[in-house]
């Protein structure tokens, strides 16, 4: 513990703290029976004397403090000893080219009422200084009192992804700017985030988190640092404090006490996102149909194609389409089977008609041209090998049709392949222009 009696020492206060109405309140009751009248006025003192950019004139000496308290300089360090030992300031000393040595006050914000609770050596100290009937009686005055009607209603207010549109990049990962403008803005650690993100609004117990992670060595102050991105991941994934420290948990090396958020948001990304893709695609190919009627309009090659893909696994039938074409196949083209099929959970025929599809339009089977074959097929609801034959057959049939009214007219209307609804022959909204597609599906199951 230090303490001087100089009078003539210089002082400095190194931050700018605010003391809020609620904050003169806790300080008041809460602080005061711990640090004193003189500890309060001394804190509330030194709150008053931050200097951005000091002179050597500007500095303050004790004697000047000692005359705004109207104290010895021992009562006031025994003062200061308090404040230090419940966390609302810090003693330094420097040193000062033109005064020699000086002391450094730095002043932390007064806590909340909850933190103050949390913080259980400053809860029991202030019991044993007030008793327990004052001090239940404080506990009764600082606990939030809320509508007894809010119980049983609705809550209706829109949430911000019903008012606001983000894109999803940003909503997990926020741009460099928005980062750095969290470390240029200090973070206020008792501040709790409480967005509503609409539907998928969930509450967080925080201090279950933080117990959770401690058990890793993470300490509760990471948690508290990083408390709007853990929000915003946890609501927007729809994701519980177990589910979010088995996440995080992932994440971690030995010997590691931080969290990782980009790496935490990247896992999430990938495995939690993919969950989302897998249940989607599930549902619509859950949605079956009756197909006897299709394979009856078949011709020859088109039943030996159909047993074809159904007796063959994706990545063999990879290598036997390459094999065919006198290619080999490559890394990429068995990572594009990979995702189709564990990932996308993708039917084998299906895939098998849609490695067909892309490579006799082409050499190499892409991710690109697949995904947006493969999403065509979905969104027209083709689940099967026989129902992605059947819808190539037919939009050839339409074709040869809109080819002869094209040439009739000696114009070509461009049409969007991702919106094109083959039994009706009009435009719904996809990726692949007409022309693109004409090239695609021309090019299917032609002879070797």
């Amino acid at each position: 513990m230090y303490s001087c009696t100089n009078p003539k020492q210089p002082f400095y206060v190194a931050n700018n703290v605010t003391i809020t109405a609620d904050g003169q309140k806790i300080l008041s009751r809460l602080y005061q029976p711990l640090i004193g009248h003189l500890g309060m006025s001394i804190y509330i003192t030194l709150a008053n004397e931050f200097n951005s950019l000091p002179l050597s004139i500007d500095y303050k000496v004790l004697y000047q403090l000692q005359e705004q308290l109207d104290c010895g300089l021992k009562d006031i360090f025994d003062s200061i000893h308090k404040l230090e030992a419940v966390g609302l300031v810090k003693t330094y000393l420097g040193d000062n080219p033109r005064l020699g040595s000086i002391i450094i006050f730095k002043l932390s914000e007064i806590t909340n009422a909850q933190e103050f609770f949390s913080t259980f050596l400053l809860s029991s100290l202030l019991q044993e200084k007030v008793g327990i009937v004052a001090f239940d009686n404080l506990v009764k005055d600082f606990t939030p009192s809320i509508f007894q009607g809010l119980n049983d209603a609705q809550d209706v207010s829109s949430g911000f992804f019903d008012v606001f549109k983000l894109t999803g990049d940003h909503a997990i990962e926020p741009t460099k700017e928005v980062m750095d403008a969290k470390k240029v803005i200090a973070a206020d650690s008792n501040s709790k985030v409480d967005i509503k993100m609409g539907k998928m609004i969930q509450k967080i117990d925080w201090q279950f988190l933080e117990d959770l992670l401690l058990k890793y060595h993470i300490p509760a102050n990471e948690v508290d640092s990083h408390r709007t991105e853990i929000a915003q991941l946890m609501t927007f994934y729809q994701l519980g404090e177990q589910d979010f420290t088995k996440l995080a948990t992932m994440c971690l090396h030995a010997g590691d006490k931080k969290l990782d958020m980009k790496l935490i948001q990247r896992m999430a990304h990938n495995q939690l996102g993919q969950q989302k893709l897998v249940h989607t695609v599930e549902q619509q190919l859950s949605e079956t149909k009756s197909e006897d009627s299709l394979i009856s309009d078949f011709d020859n090659d088109e039943k030996k194609l159909l047993e074809d893909v159904n007796s063959n696994q994706p990545l063999d039938y990879l290598y036997k389409i390459k094999e065919k074409k006198g290619g080999y196949v490559t890394a990429n083209e068995k990572r594009v089977v990979y995702r189709l099929e564990n990932e996308y959970r993708l039917p084998s025929e299906l895939i098998n008609v849609l490695i067909k599809t892309c490579l006799d339009y082409t050499s190499v089977l892409t991710l690109n041209l697949a995904d947006r074959i493969a999403n065509n097929w979905l969104q027209n609801k083709i689940h099967t090998a026989q129902e992605a034959i059947a819808y190539t057959k037919k939009w050839q049939k339409n074709r040869q049709v809109r080819r002869f009214n094209n040439n009739s007219t000696r114009k070509q209307a461009k049409t969007d392949w991702k919106n094109y609804d083959v039994d009706n022959g009009k435009n719904t909204d996809v990726s692949l222009s007409n022309e693109e597609l004409n090239n695609i599906f021309n090019n299917f199951g032609r002879k070797e």
